[in-house]
């Protein structure tokens, strides 16, 4: 494959070098491109250099990155969208963080907020919704909504990128697994029964298959008790509360606080991640002032995107009649509470997009203000237990 070089280039080497058998085939047919399939070679050319289309057939390359175009084609999907930032932050953790045993443990949640794709407020807002969302003044099931899809969203990001990170016909540079993890608190022998008491020490550790059924039996039992059949109602509402408080007591016969899921990360070799980061270097400066305040712009504009998408679908569903009939609410003070629940599901679709703005303001940026002592939350709520302080 040829070399690029800084300099002027026309378009049929552009071709040549970046196109598909099938694009060459048609140039050398036609002798001339169309749009979409010049604006796909030159999308790939821009993973390998900053490329400028002059026009006429002419193009300029301005800066050459370091990428060989025959041997990293594993790295191509990492240099996509939100990628493109997270795998230089995966990486440079993990040279510098991991452990004797080259190994990171962390949540899917704290690895998230390592990489600084989200701040503090989004695990206090995430699980404490009720509070945040009478706070926020936001609807529930909005919020709900959010966290539901950005906790999609950052699993599935971590998820791809280990992967193509790892062993599993990838670059072979980690393993990793997904864990379920439990924290126990620890306290002595001789106040067993006595009610739990803060601040305690806890240890987190694997789960056992024990405390796993244990658990499952708590989760079921408090479910049960709540009168719990859909499970969005385990985390808003009046049921989730009384979900909560049941599953706390129950746990906590175990001395067991929560579970959480974790993802081992292990670094097999530190030369040759050093080497794959250096070639984010050229692209993406991680290192620079602004770059996690980029990152975070981006991601917000990603996750009002999928608002948007969402907000569509919904409004697809309101039909001319419904319209109608909303008009004639609007103009109608005497109506019952099922016509006043539908005005409200209505406005709800109307304000959906600028609830997730809102909510990515306040989760996502690193600078957003701190809202711990905004919401506040006592110990009982942090760990949904009566608490007795030291």
């Amino acid at each position: 494959m040829a070399k690029l070089k800084i300099g002027e280039i026309d378009i049929k080497k552009l071709v040549n070098i970046f196109g598909t058998d099938k694009q060459k085939e048609g140039y050398k047919k036609d002798k001339k491109l169309n749009n979409r399939v010049k604006e796909g070679i030159i999308k790939k050319a821009s993973k390998f250099c900053e490329i400028e289309d002059c026009g006429q057939g002419i193009f300029k390359i301005h800066k050459v990155f370091n990428l060989d175009m025959d041997n990293d084609e594993l790295i191509f999907p990492l240099l996509k969208g939100l990628s493109q930032y997270v795998t230089p932050l995966i990486l440079s953790k993990l040279l510098n963080e991991q452990d004797e045993n080259y190994k990171i443990t962390l949540s899917f949640i704290s690895w998230a907020q390592k990489f600084q794709m989200i701040n503090g407020n989004y695990n206090l807002m995430r699980y404490h919704q009720e509070k945040s969302s009478e706070y926020l003044k936001i609807d529930e099931h909005t919020m709900f909504d959010y966290f539901n899809k950005m906790d999609d969203c950052i699993q599935y990001y971590l998820e791809k990128i280990f992967k193509i990170l790892s062993n599993k016909s990838g670059l072979d540079l980690i393993e990793f697994d997904s864990v379920t993890k439990v924290r126990k608190i620890i306290r002595d022998q001789s106040i067993k029964g006595v009610k739990i008491k803060f601040k305690c020490n806890f240890i987190d550790e694997e789960i056992s298959d024990e405390d796993r059924k244990f658990v499952i039996d708590c989760e079921n039992k408090a479910k049960e008790e709540a009168g719990i059949t859909n499970n969005k109602d385990k985390f808003y509402g009046v049921k989730a509360k009384l979900y909560k408080d049941k599953l706390s007591e129950l746990l906590i016969e175990k001395d067991i606080l929560f579970t959480y899921r974790a993802y081992n990360i292990f670094c097999k070799n530190k030369k040759e991640v050093a080497n794959v980061l250096s070639k984010f270097e050229s692209i993406l400066d991680y290192r620079s002032e602004n770059f996690i305040e980029e990152f975070n712009n981006i991601f917000m504009d990603y996750i009002e995107n999928k608002a948007i998408k969402a907000n569509k679908r919904e409004q697809d569903k309101v039909n001319k009649r419904e319209q109608e009939k909303l008009n004639n609410l609007l103009t109608d003070c005497n109506v019952n509470s099922k016509e006043i629940n539908y005005r409200k599901q209505f406005r709800l679709v109307e304000a959906y997009i600028n609830d997730f703005k809102i909510l990515s303001e306040l989760t996502v940026p690193a600078n957003a203000r701190d809202l711990s002592d905004e919401i506040k939350i006592t110990l009982a709520e942090k760990y949904h237990v009566d608490v007795e302080e030291l």
